[in-house]
């Protein structure tokens, strides 16, 4: 009886083997063409049309080897080629969108999730970019303008905020920023102000190091986002009684 278990295990192997063998898989890689899906065969470089196509059609993922999983779906991702950026279609971009001409005449659209572009005063779309700059408004130091949230950032935050702007109005925001300390009701029982600093940048990244002992103040440039940390370096002195700490 095992040996028959051993010979049926071994036969039907094979037989897996065998059927895998037969099977074409191809990579492929899929866009969003003029509302519809083409598949493209990344191999030969050639479509493949939807009457070439049947329910039996395997389709292979990407190897798991060389390719990570999408972390937000779970899914293997599919292989994207970039097309020719030379023959992007400039006046067809939005925010989202990169459309492409293909050589056999189509147009192929690369669709993103977030944002790729911002637009300019003229109303034209640009690549986005995060780097920081110097720039000439009085009283600031750094400024991003090349991002659906332009900002500036002040050499003194004790006197100016950082100034927020989109299509939608303005904000200024860290001016002043205090670190209080309360007790398990609410009642305040310490305040400390943030200190002047001097502004640093690197890349897409502002600090503003030793606001308070051992505490710095950062904001970071990301697309259509701009995030604002508070680094505790070390524990603070935490008064007596003190139960909660906020900004």
């Amino acid at each position: 009886m095992k040996n028959f278990k051993k010979f049926f295990i071994v036969v039907f192997t094979i037989l897996t083997l065998i059927v895998l063998k037969q099977f074409n898989f191809l990579e492929t890689e899929q866009h969003f063409i003029n509302d519809e899906i083409i598949l493209t065969d990344i191999e030969n470089n050639q479509p493949i049309l939807e009457d070439q196509q049947d329910e039996s059609s395997n389709f292979e993922l990407l190897n798991s080897e060389t390719r990570e999983p999408n972390e937000l779906s779970g899914l293997m991702a599919m292989e994207i080629k970039v097309p020719n950026p030379e023959k992007e279609i400039l006046s067809k971009r939005d925010r989202v969108a990169k459309h492409y001409l293909r050589v056999d005449g189509k147009i192929e659209a690369i669709i993103s999730a977030g944002s790729v572009h911002y637009k300019t005063e003229t109303g034209a779309w640009e690549d986005i970019n995060t780097t920081l700059i110097r720039t000439n408004k009085v009283n600031y130091a750094y400024e991003n303008t090349t991002n659906n949230l332009r900002s500036w950032f002040p050499k003194d935050l004790t006197k100016h905020g950082v100034i927020i702007t989109s299509d939608d109005g303005e904000l200024v925001m860290g001016k002043n920023l205090k670190m209080l300390y309360t007790d398990e009701n609410g009642n305040l029982i310490k305040t400390h102000n943030f200190k002047a600093s001097r502004p640093i940048s690197r890349t897409n990244t502002v600090n503003y190091y030793n606001v308070l002992n051992t505490i710095d103040n950062q904001y970071v440039i990301e697309t259509d986002k701009i995030k604002h940390n508070i680094i505790l370096n070390k524990q603070p002195n935490i008064p007596e009684n003190a139960t909660y700490v906020s900004f």
